[in-house]
């Protein structure tokens, strides 16, 4: 290892480097940091900085590790005070970050729970970016302070069988998003370049010495890997090995150092893990040499361990009852004696690494026992390239003054003469701590409203372009954090310990839970034992989400504390202001006292020529119509079968029903007054489509032009038929004979729609229908444009040509938005909505996507994570509603910020709003968004009511 000192010190000698010109100081740095140690006080005093003198202190500290002069002792100790100072401040040494690194591919070469792996380039060099996945744990601050633990300690590792961090490198501009940089090894990992490669051309016993010295430096250091297996060892250009993934280490005196793992299989850890492990101990140096028995296994049969138990559960039950992997293959007696040795089930007979290592020697052939070359040229080019920034004025003089005051107060009274008096001294010092708690005390308040909004801005970088933290609202000053504290967790096949944070609005834990989806469970539920004895909750999250946790805290008091707080959080009444409320419209609905709801389909509101509000409903066996404001007038109207839509266009005065598939036209006027024989040939019909051939229909507008537009099939083919009503013909009889001996006449009132005919046809054929992809749900009017609903997402029509494009479009060289590609087609589309003057948002049943008016997504917070799984959307600016089986989920349309849950107890949205843009006169009278439900009033049958949703007051 001293070739990485003595590159360090040509640097120091001749000049080349910042550490070169502060060489003279350092040893003062060292003697001052050294007292530091020595006092508690003072030890507190520079943990707290933050700020620029933090920056520098973890700046000074990188390079005191790095200055070859510093004792290991001191040096273990400065790496500990780097790893506090970082988790209090969310900082790292400067020198830790690089530059001009590049992505190649489109895709990620692996992924796992917490991480992808890409491949990258730094320079001419290829490079291994191991990208964290902060939108899977929105408590952010905590993954960003593990993170970097996990750089600062990986950092620190230099040895020709530990695969070298290169540093920290940021994705934007930003430094919202991060990544760990470290050398690309063509060669894969041990499972693959086994697989990969005869069995001749692999030397087993030199693979297996360098994992042993990799694993020998790691516990001189007191490291414990915790994840030693086959994928997680890498082979170097000269087929040498190298540990990597250091994302479960932990150091052997406590200090957990565990972090997010990119491993691509997590879910088979177990296999690797000491039998200890599975009874609830943590990892250990000697459950490290039992994992390297088992690497050895992989190595010498190319097989996983247990590989015949094809699942876990069996695993650990094997391995509880004394089972270990069977001999396969041709192991040597030696080698099978060696792994036996490290499967001891007491993990004070296994041997340690320096003894594997001793033992080794005598098995690998002389001379193969030396670094490779040009593995050894790579690490020198690294560390050749640590650029340290300079040592900061202000750092100096902060360490001298604290360097003073610690050797002024320990050394006062031993040096001065005894006297009566000196018991002052302590008391001055005890009146000056007890005046800065009093002060602090003062600042309680402040300074929780700065954490939660330092939280806020932590969580807000993240690497995915998801919005969900601004529904946490940490900058409202009425905003509080109820409690926090450590629980514990199920995760894969262990407990993991969370910092989890109780709002008055949410709970943070791996992800926000609005208190509105939250619900208690049982709080009684017997200590487990777990190494220690633990105490387990439920809590029950609703939604799309659906889920029930399992925590446990460590003492029967803390649960019983958290469960009176999530009580006193559950009972505040949620701060967001009500936007909206169910208010009765028809609180029961005379004449429609059903068995079923279901019977009720669908209704509209809408105003006669004096301005009353009439109300239409439909049903499955006709359309009853009557007036908002006396339920009694309501009446049968049409006698029709299997009434599934109803619209009114009011401009012209017309009802439109879907009945049977069969889209037909009134005269609005002449449903709802007594009529003379005359007007009576208005109350037939006009028939819009053919015979049984419509599935479903729409209306807007189009270049100021109302439209209807509704879906048939001919042949195979879904087509879309556009019609436009003809004003002046609308409510004059029909000159048709077929009335006369039909009930029925063909429509006189609407025309075929035209556009100007396509390239390459003739202006004598104009185009009036287009195609309609298979999938295809419902059709809305947007933007001057005709929206195509499907199952798997949005199609734009062009008015002009009836040409259809898919939306939005991905750029396939974009990593953060490449998996909505996918996601987007098996997601169905509800709905698109103008947000902005120049975003609209598309509602897809689980999420929602900002675009702008390309519809490309936007490059921050472009996806919105609905709560539940949404069945319908309706709009209310400048609000959305979306409507599921008991939830109605109102958010804001611009932000996408959850405003208000409404639980509909079962209602069912049976009027979305939509034709409200037609022409409507009475919008401050209705809503446009009808709820069915039962009646306020009881009766033998199901008495049926509708609601409207209407602006709270």
């Amino acid at each position: 290892m001293t070739q990485f000192w003595r590159a360090i010190s040509k640097l120091q000698t001749d000049g080349r480097s910042s550490m070169a010109r502060d060489i003279m100081c350092l040893e003062k740095q060292l003697r001052r940091i050294e007292v530091v140690f020595e006092d508690e006080r003072a030890y507190r005093e520079l943990l707290k900085q933050k700020g620029n003198l933090a920056q520098s202190l973890l700046d000074l500290l990188q390079l005191l590790i790095d200055f070859p002069g510093t004792p290991p002792h001191l040096r273990t100790s400065i790496c500990s005070t780097m790893l506090r100072l970082s988790r209090k401040q969310l900082l790292h040494p400067r020198c830790l970050s690089i530059h001009n690194v590049s992505v190649i591919g489109r895709y990620p070469v692996a992924g796992g729970g917490f991480g992808d792996i890409w491949k990258g380039a730094l320079g001419s060099q290829v490079v291994c970016l191991k990208v964290v996945k902060m939108y899977i744990m929105a408590d952010v601050q905590q993954l960003l302070k593990e993170y970097l633990r996990e750089v600062i300690v990986w950092r620190q590792l230099k040895h020709p069988n530990i695969l070298p961090c290169l540093g920290l490198y940021y994705l934007d501009d930003n430094r919202e998003r991060l990544c760990l940089v470290s050398p690309w090894m063509d060669n894969g990992n041990l499972v693959d370049f086994l697989k990969d490669r005869s069995c001749e051309s692999i030397d087993r016993y030199l693979i297996m010495y360098d994992v042993a010295n990799g694993l020998s430096y790691l516990h001189s250091l007191k490291i414990i890997h915790g994840d030693l297996k086959g994928v997680n060892i890498l082979i170097t250009p000269s087929r040498r090995a190298c540990l990597a993934d250091f994302g479960l280490s932990r150091v052997a005196d406590s200090q957990v150092f565990k972090i997010t793992s990119s491993s691509t299989h997590t879910t088979g850890t177990v296999r690797w893990l000491a039998p200890e492990v599975h009874r609830g101990m943590n990892t250990s140096l000697e459950s490290d040499i039992y994992a390297y028995g088992c690497v050895c296994y992989e190595t010498f049969t190319g097989l996983l361990p247990f590989h015949h138990l094809h699942n876990d559960a069996a695993v650990v039950y094997h391995v509880s009852q004394g089972s270990r992997p069977a001999r396969h293959g041709d192991i040597e007696d030696i080698v099978w004696s060696l792994m036996q040795s490290c499967w001891s089930e007491d993990p004070q007979r296994r041997p340690t690494a320096e003894k594997l290592l001793q033992d080794l020697i005598n098995i690998v052939p002389p001379g193969t026992v030396h670094a490779a070359p040009d593995w050894e040229e790579m690490s020198l080019a690294i560390w050749n390239n640590v650029k340290h920034p300079p040592l900061s004025e202000d750092v100096v003089n902060f360490l001298s003054g604290l360097e003073k005051r610690t050797l002024s107060s320990n050394d006062f009274c031993d040096v001065s003469d005894q006297d009566p008096g000196d018991f002052v001294i302590p008391l001055v010092s005890e009146d000056s701590e007890s005046i800065h708690q009093d002060t602090r005390a003062s600042l309680v308040l402040t300074q929780q409203k700065t954490e939660l909004r330092r939280y806020a801005s932590l969580i807000c970088q993240t690497e995915q372009p998801i919005c969900f933290i601004d529904d946490l609202d940490p900058f409202n000053d009425k905003r509080r954090l109820i409690h926090s504290g450590n629980l514990k967790c199920q995760s894969a096949s262990s407990l993991s310990d969370f910092f989890v944070f109780l709002f008055d609005n949410y709970f943070l834990m791996t992800e926000p839970t609005p208190l509105d989806m939250l619900s208690l469970g049982d709080f009684g539920l017997p200590p487990i034992e777990h190494g220690v004895v633990l105490f387990p909750f439920n809590l029950h999250r609703g939604g799309q989400i659906h889920r029930s946790y399992t925590l446990y805290a460590e003492s029967a008091e803390i649960r019983a504390e958290w469960q009176q707080k999530f009580e006193e959080a559950l009972s505040i009444p949620q701060t967001r202001d009500d936007v909206f409320a169910i208010k009765p419209m028809i609180p029961t609905v005379a004449g429609l006292q059903l068995a079923r709801p279901s019977h009720v389909t669908c209704s509209v509101t809408f105003a006669s020529d004096n301005g009353r509000v009439l109300i239409a409903i439909g049903c499955e066996d006709g359309v009853w119509i009557g007036f908002v404001d006396d339920p009694r007038s309501i009446r049968q109207v049409l006698c029709l079968k299997m009434v599934t839509q109803c619209l009114v266009l009011e401009q012209f005065a017309v009802l439109l029903v879907l009945a049977d598939r069969v889209l037909l036209a009134y005269h609005v006027e002449t449903l709802v007054s007594a009529v003379s024989y005359a007007a009576q040939t208005l109350l037939l019909p006009q028939r819009l489509s053919g015979n049984k051939d419509v599935y479903f229909f729409s209306a807007g507008r189009l270049h100021y032009r109302t439209l209807v537009v509704y879906m048939t099939k001919i042949g195979q083919d879904n087509i879309c038929r556009v019609l436009e009503p003809v004003a002046e013909k609308i409510g004059k009889a029909s000159t048709s004979l077929g009335h006369k001996f039909l009930h029925i006449t063909k429509s006189e009132w609407f025309k075929r729609y035209k556009v100007s005919a396509r390239a390459g046809r003739s202006a004598k054929s104009p185009v009036r229908d287009f195609f309609l992809p298979p999938g295809t749900l419902n059709l809305m009017f947007h933007d001057n444009s005709i929206i195509i609903l499907c199952d798997d997402g949005f199609r734009i029509v062009n008015p002009n040509n009836f040409t259809s494009i898919a939306v939005p479009q991905v750029k396939p060289n974009s990593i953060w938005l490449a998996p909505l590609a996918d996601r987007r087609k098996s997601c169905q589309s509800l709905g698109i909505f103008s947000s902005a003057a120049d975003e609209f948002l598309l509602c897809y049943k689980d999420f929602g996507l900002y675009v702008d008016k390309s519809y490309n997504p936007r490059p921050t917070a472009a996806i919105i994570e609905w709560e539940n799984t949404a069945e319908r959307v309706a709009l209310h600016r400048p609000y959305i509603l979306l409507f599921s089986n008991d939830i109605i989920e109102i958010r804001q349309l611009e932000t996408g910020k959850l405003a208000q849950v409404i639980r509909s107890n079962g209602m069912r949205c049976i009027w979305d709003g939509r034709g409200m843009e037609l022409g409507r006169r009475m919008a401050a009278q209705d809503s446009g968004l009808h709820l069915l439900g039962e009646g306020s009033e009881g009766s033998d049958g199901a008495v049926l009511g509708i609601f409207a949703i209407l602006a709270a007051k």
